[in-house]
């Protein structure tokens, strides 16, 4: 029976619901909850529907914060009105008790509390007649502050006509009269308190004055400024660290000021004459009359009183003795140490806008005699400094100047003469007219040449440079003449600097020049330091403008910069002077100048006499050098044996430095063949031009790493550093032999790149110049001038550069900083300047400064400033031009039983009338041992070209290098002379024929 009312009792339950079954007792005595992740009590139901309830309820909880947090801002608010306001008439009550007793201190600091216009007019007006009744006590230094809170006051009310004083003014101009006029108003008490942290409050009342007021009231207040000596305000404002020199003149002049009021504020602040009474820091005081200015319209008038208030504060400040650098010179003239000297900054850059504001027809004069004084006086930098910068680049006032130069007439003259052209013939003129011309001129001067310098040749081809072409012709002439004649000048050759070797002392001669300047007070005086700057500067644009001319064709031909006469006082007595100048003691004044003018305008000179007074300096030296022996002695010889096969480190082993430290001397080779024979011949002259031709044709070499070539051009390889260890040696090594070459008048067909050789002249490598390193460079980044400002922004260049060496990329600065400046189009052509001297100075500073070293440790770089790099090249390669063979046939001697009627000589010639010109040169380079011309023509060959009868005809032509001799034997037959003569110049065999 129990089993079965078991098993009934689960076959029920086991049929009953869930629902049934709860509440049921299941044996235990705490039930469990039900738990699901989305809530117990929400067992069922959707997601959405939670979230949203969830969403409901935050939404008026946080309603109900926000409406919490309103009602205590609210009380808050509430509270702390009710507070003020018991405070205030608290106030009030114990201002009407204290002003019966007249305690006017403490009644001005209750009324500015609680002042309202709605409410206390007369309690403002009882403190005001106070005031104005009492104002001798009241007026002391200490009180005067209170005064500034009263009319702080005053401000407030606009709307009420609160009293009538005894002048018909407004109250805060009729108490700024009184402060004004005071006694204490100037006392040391005063300026304690505007040193103070108070002297803000003071000019934010002054604003406050202004703005309410209008114009009138500033008319008004600079009348009353002007009856007092105002500069003590001035002074203790400028002298405050604690506001700035902008922040003033902002507070004071919030708003344009109007040409009507130019006069009286000038008038008043006495500004012509602030800088004579005020002892302040100038880059400070140049900050306040920028800022001053700037308030300004753009009017002539106000624009030619700023520039006599800065020519005024320029001429104040003395600069302090320091080393003075050439603005022109190189950068990679410094070595990598680079010298501390003292260095004194003067911040012209914030005058750039004023400038750009005021510069008109009316003020271009001004600003010319502003921009004078910043290259003489400060030796400031044209394309450094933004003021000279911005003038250089602005045509209006480039073209207005050089018109206004080159137009104006001259007063000392009764026949219509320009005054330009009157300076140039060197006729006298007044002294107003010298103070007039040589500012000018040597303005124009600097700036056109930083101009030209950062111009694009293709900017003058296509006519878009400010000057066109046809102008560019008639501005060389004129500074052609112009250069020349101030380079004769006496005062000039008398100068240090003016000639190489000069010794005398710097004379105190000079032309003094009086009169008024753009009727300034202050008086310019033409010294001996103007008139150099003067040449300095012309001399300086004038080359600029040659090596255009050389480039371009600006002018018809090369002659009409030929202006100088024959060089007659330079002689083989006065050359000396280039080598040594004690050996030469006493040079005449005539001797002086042409020296100026080899070194300033040399292509004034014909290239033929230039390249004949180098001549007589190489043999001059190297008479002294070789102990009176200039010809092929072998006092002081060098010996060196050179295999063929290893020409260059032979040369390097036998004769660097430490070997052969002086190349000056004679040098003497044995060539070893490709056999390892020593080769025939003995050395007077022919064998050592034969190796040092080969062997700068192997250091040339791209191919070994120490040059690299562009467009045909060589250059130095900077990557050399990386394939030689001791690559500096080697720059230096081969710089010596390349100088022996020029110092023995050997020609070599070395091509150099014009940057290269005009660095090494002494010269500077600019933009220009980069087309022969980096020709795709060089149309790149002058094509950013195209460019507008936001073009150039989304570029995002900035002053670095990135540089690749044997697989590795560098990123350096162009200048301290580079890669946080961003470039624009205002600081773009600092930017192409900078690239272009990290590629064509800086890069490769190290081989070229010991490349030049050794060159010029043989031939001196004083010995070839007279000549420009195309002269150079001619100098070093000879004349590219084909040989002319009448010349060579003129000035060829004959020896033994030849003469010019000779048979065989009669054949020769035909043959050679019949080679080609390459057949030509290897003929020359047969005898002479070179391919090229001599540059003053085979009448300048020594020794002459000969040609020696050689014996019978079964024997083919030889040559004696070193006497420049064909031994040439008697041919009958004109066809065999063809053939054996060119068998032997085609065989390029060496000196194994002679």
């Amino acid at each position: 029976l129990l089993l079965i009312c078991s098993w009934y009792e689960h076959q029920l339950c086991c049929k009953l619901t869930p629902i049934a079954l709860k509440g049921m007792f299941d044996g235990q005595f705490h039930t469990k909850p039900t738990v699901t992740l989305r809530g117990s009590s929400q067992v069922g139901a959707a997601a959405g529907d939670v979230i949203a309830e969830n969403r409901k309820r935050r939404e008026v909880r946080r309603s109900q914060r926000r409406e919490e947090q309103a009602a205590l801002t609210l009380q808050r608010i509430i509270r702390g009105a009710i507070s003020r306001a018991h405070v205030k008439q608290s106030s009030r009550e114990k201002f009407d008790q204290l002003i019966k007793s007249r305690h006017r201190t403490t009644c001005t600091r209750l009324l500015c509390h609680f002042y309202n216009p709605d409410q206390d007019n007369l309690r403002l007006l009882s403190l005001l007649k106070i005031l104005e009744s009492e104002w001798s006590d009241f007026a002391a230094p200490n009180n005067l502050y209170s005064v500034f809170l009263v009319l702080f006051t005053c401000v407030e009310d606009s709307h009420h006509q609160i009293v009538q004083l005894s002048c018909q003014t407004t109250p805060s101009l009729y108490f700024i009269q009184r402060i004004i006029q005071s006694q204490c108003f100037l006392s040391e008490r005063l300026l304690e308190l505007t040193q103070t942290k108070k002297v803000s409050k003071y000019y934010a009342m002054l604003v406050k004055l202004i703005d309410r007021n209008g114009e009138e009231f500033i008319v008004s207040l600079l009348r009353i400024l002007n009856e007092k000596y105002n500069f003590l305000i001035v002074k203790s404002v400028l002298l405050n660290d604690n506001v700035s020199v902008k922040s003033v003149v902002d507070r004071v002049f919030p708003v344009v000021i109007s040409p009507q009021l130019c006069n009286l504020i000038m008038e008043s602040l006495e500004i012509r004459d602030i800088c004579s009474k005020l002892d302040l820091n100038f880059n400070h005081y140049v900050d306040l009359m920028v800022h001053f200015f700037s308030k300004f319209t753009s009017d002539s008038s106000i624009g030619n009183v700023m520039l006599e208030v800065f020519f005024k504060i320029l001429n104040r400040y003395e600069l302090p003795p320091a080393v003075e650098t050439s603005r022109n010179e190189s950068s990679d003239s410094s070595s990598d140490e680079e010298m501390e000297t003292e260095k004194v900054t003067f911040n012209f850059d914030c005058m750039e806008p004023l400038f750009a504001k005021f510069a008109n027809c009316a003020t271009y004069q001004n600003i010319g005699y502003l921009a004078y004084l910043l290259i003489v006086k400060f030796n400031m930098s044209v394309i450094q400094t933004l003021p000279l910068r911005w003038l250089s680049f602005n045509p209006n006032f480039m073209k207005w100047f050089w018109n206004r130069l080159t137009s104006r007439k001259s007063s000392s003259s009764t026949v219509p003469t320009l005054a330009i052209n009157r300076l140039s013939e060197g006729k006298v003129l007044s002294n107003s007219e010298y103070q007039q011309l040589i500012p000018a001129i040597t303005v124009f001067s600097s700036l056109f040449y930083e101009h030209l310098r950062s111009s694009h040749d293709g900017d003058i081809l296509n006519n878009s440079l400010i000057f066109l072409s046809s102008e560019l012709q008639k501005m060389c002439a004129i500074c052609r003449d112009l250069s020349v004649f101030l380079t004769k000048m006496d005062l000039i050759a008398n100068q240090p600097e003016s000639a190489p070797g000069l010794r005398s002392a710097f004379t105190s001669r000079h032309i003094s020049v009086l009169g008024s300047l753009a009727e300034l007070d202050s008086k310019l005086v033409l010294g001996a330091r103007d008139w150099f700057t003067c040449w300095t500067a012309l001399t300086g644009l004038t080359r600029e403008l040659y090596k255009r001319d050389t480039r371009l064709d600006l002018t018809e031909t090369r002659d009409e910069w030929l202006v100088s006469s024959k060089l007659q006082n330079i002689t083989r007595d006065t050359v000396g002077v280039f080598i040594d100048p004690i050996t030469v003691p006493n040079l005449s004044l005539n001797t002086v100048k042409e020296l100026s003018v080899l070194r300033r305008v040399p292509f004034t000179v014909p290239f033929s006499e230039r390249v004949s007074i180098f001549h007589l300096i190489l043999e001059e030296d190297a008479q002294q050098v070789r102990g009176g022996h200039a010809g092929w002695s072998q006092s002081g010889t060098v010996k060196a044996t050179i295999r063929r096969e290893f020409l260059y480190e032979d040369a390097y082993a036998q004769l660097n430095e430490s070997v052969a430290p002086n190349l000056k001397q004679r040098l003497t080779v044995q060539l070893v063949n490709y056999s390892g024979l020593d080769e025939a011949g003995v050395d007077g002259g022919g064998l050592f031009r034969e190796f040092l031709a080969s062997f700068l044709k192997e250091a040339f070499n791209p191919n070994r790493g120490f040059f690299a070539e562009t467009d045909g051009r060589l250059h130095p390889n900077p990557a050399a550093r990386h394939l030689y260890p001791d690559f500096q040696k080697h720059f230096f090594f081969i710089g010596r032999l390349l100088g022996k070459a020029v110092y023995e008048k050997l020609l070599v067909d070395i091509p150099l790149a014009s940057y290269f050789v005009e660095k090494l002249l002494g010269g500077v490598a600019d933009i220009n110049h980069l087309r022969s390193l980096e020709p795709h460079l060089y149309r790149n980044i002058l094509s950013l001038r195209t460019f507008s400002d936001t073009d150039i922004r989304a570029m995002c260049l900035y002053f670095t550069v990135s540089d690749s060496a044997l697989g590795e990329t560098k990123t350096l600065e162009l200048k301290p900083g580079g890669s946080s400046i961003q470039v624009t189009k205002s600081n773009l052509i600092e930017y192409i300047h900078l690239m272009a001297d990290y590629w064509l100075n800086r890069k490769i500073r190290v081989p070229f400064r010991n490349f030049a070293e050794g060159f010029y440790s043989v031939v001196p770089v004083e010995w070839l400033d007279m000549f420009s790099y195309s002269e150079f090249q001619s100098l070093l390669s000879g004349s590219e031009n084909d040989i002319d063979i009448e010349d060579l046939k003129e000035n060829t001697v004959y020896q033994g039983r030849y003469s010019s009627d000779h048979p065989t000589i009669v054949m020769f010639w035909q043959v050679i009338d019949e080679m080609t010109p390459e057949q030509h040169r290897k003929l020359l380079a047969f005898v002479t041992s070179t391919d090229r011309t001599p540059l003053l023509g085979f009448k300048s060959l020594l020794p002459l070209f000969a040609i020696h009868s050689a014996g019978d005809e079964d024997r083919l032509p030889t040559a004696s290098t070193c006497m420049n001799l064909l031994k040439l034997p008697e041919f009958s037959d004109k066809e065999m002379l063809r053939k054996r003569l060119t068998y032997v110049i085609e065989s390029e065999a060496g000196f194994e024929l002679s």
